[in-house]
């Protein structure tokens, strides 16, 4: 109807002024490597936080505090998934070819498209 179209495109422009293209992407990022983690077994689990915690304190401590922007989210994920082994690559870049393909596109798209920024 007419009114829920209104609704939903006063919705989106409200979202739009409380997250930022920057902030939307970035928690597209998050949200692919939530789903990366989520399948991990414990022993895969460990092996990724101690991955994770051996980067620099900037990098670890910016991305659990969630200030950095998208390029900085995804340096630091770049130099998380580089340092890991080539067993946990595989794992990390799994949902990369899977449904949550579209975090990931949606965290790189350099437009949103027609979103207000």
């Amino acid at each position: 109807s007419a009114a829920s179209d209104v609704y939903k495109r006063r919705v989106v422009e409200r979202a739009g002024a409380l997250w930022t293209r920057d902030r939307r992407a970035c928690r597209a990022l998050y949200m692919f490597g939530l789903e990366a983690l989520i399948g991990f077994p414990p022993d895969r689990t460990r092996d990724f936080f101690r991955d994770f915690f051996a980067l620099p304190d900037p990098d670890w401590s910016g991305f659990l505090s969630g200030t950095l922007t998208r390029a900085q989210l995804a340096l630091v994920m770049f130099r998380l998934f580089r340092n890991v082994s080539p067993r946990m690559r595989a794992r990390l870049a799994a949902p990369a070819f899977g449904p949550s393909a579209s975090h990931l596109l949606r965290a790189l798209s350099p437009s949103d498209r027609g979103r207000p920024q």
